[in-house]
């Protein structure tokens, strides 16, 4: 009963951790352009938003959540550097960030206008990040069965919302392989592969810890069960918003990506939600900040410092850059972030391949596979 209720656990805080700002704002953006081909939209987005990151957690936990064990076969310094590259992406400078960002930009519309608002803003929302992050053993239990269910609760209202409010389909015609193609590309904006590897590391260290009077617990099957409940709940979110999208898609052609959500409460507006879909975005975003905060807290902690300095101290520093890059607002921080994404992401998918085929096959193919995949992204970019 135990191992069921911490598996349940550990796979919605899963959800929870994953569900942040870039997915809500990409599934609404495959939906509103996939027009007469919804299910090439759906399946483009599956590929590179459900199925990659979730094959990145269950690479990693074969490797005991070691994500420098992971990335080793490209080089040990190399993988050193893509490490601190990923964590600085994802903790520092946008995965974190653009979550308080797009919070801000979905309340935008109902607080008063003055100029130094957003900057009281991400200093209340990194602020409660900053207590929550606090006790870190504490912060996937707080996910799993605090935050997650109230997020899964008000997303499938929202949803809900969407398909009550929603006019007769009105389909408009685009090719097929361009919208795959965004889909695909899509998927790469939610940057949950970057964060699976460092998201695998703290939940194995959690299933470590809550099983440690349990000699026979398997790790890795644990790991791989939650990962499919996690996945499965990420699916479902993401289903119903592609949709909703494609059949509001009429009122969203364009608008920004990052004001995706803003429009859907708008349309909804009549039915007394705007303020309600602000509060879901930044519950959403709350839970994935809270996320990279601890596990950015823990890479700097224990690879860095080696232990040497204090966690209050570790998770201060990283809450204040954090702080400090959100007030750059969304659009800016995903200007940023794409040329480094573009080249990094496929690189990480085909050593996230190659290193599940060395696991269960003679085939040794990690090194070459990164470093071809690498150069021919700085090519194609």
């Amino acid at each position: 009963m135990k191992t069921k209720r911490l598996v349940f656990s550990v796979g919605f805080a899963m959800f929870a951790m994953f569900f942040g700002a870039g997915n809500l704002v990409f599934p609404l953006s495959v939906g509103a352009h996939s027009g007469d081909h919804l299910a090439l939209g759906v399946l483009g987005f599956a590929l590179t938003g459900v199925l990659v990151p979730f094959a990145g957690l269950f690479a990693i936990s074969l490797y005991k959540g070691d994500y420098l064990e992971f990335l080793a076969p490209i080089g040990e310094i190399p993988a050193v550097i893509v490490a601190f590259l990923l964590i600085v992406i994802m903790g520092l400078l946008v995965g974190a960030p653009r979550t308080s960002a797009l919070s801000y930009g979905t309340f935008q519309p109902f607080l008063p206008h003055k100029d130094n608002l957003l900057y009281v803003f991400n200093a209340v929302f990194f602020g409660l990040i900053f207590l929550a992050c606090l006790k870190q053993n504490k912060v996937v239990d707080l996910l799993g069965y605090v935050l997650s269910p109230i997020k899964l609760f008000v997303l499938i209202v929202v949803i809900s919302l969407g398909f009550i409010v929603a006019p007769h389909f009105a389909y408009f015609h685009t090719g097929p392989v361009h919208v795959f193609k965004s889909a695909i590309t899509s998927g790469y904006g939610t940057m949950d592969l970057l964060a699976s590897f460092f998201f695998c590391a703290f939940v194995y260290k959690f299933i470590e810890f809550k099983t440690m009077n349990d000699p026979e617990a398997d790790h890795v099957k644990l790991t791989l069960i939650s990962s499919l409940i996690g996945a499965g709940l990420l699916m479902s979110i993401y289903l119903g918003f592609i949709v909703v999208a494609n059949r509001h898609a009429a009122s969203l052609q364009g608008i920004p990506t990052q004001s995706l959500i803003g429009a859907v409460a708008k349309v909804l507006i009549d039915q007394g939600a705007g303020i309600f879909i602000a509060l879901v975005v930044t519950l959403a975003c709350f839970s994935t900040a809270l996320a990279l905060a601890a596990v950015t807290t823990d890479f700097f902690r224990d690879r860095v410092f080696q232990g040497i300095v204090p966690h209050k101290v570790v998770l201060s520093v990283v809450i204040l850059i954090t702080y400090l890059v959100s007030n750059l607002g969304f659009a800016e921080i995903m200007r940023l972030a794409l040329p480094v994404l573009s080249i990094l992401y496929p690189a990480l998918i085909v050593l996230t391949i190659t290193n599940l085929l060395a696991k269960f096959t003679k085939l040794r193919l990690s090194k070459w596979g990164f470093y071809i995949a690498l150069i021919l992204a700085i090519i194609l970019h």
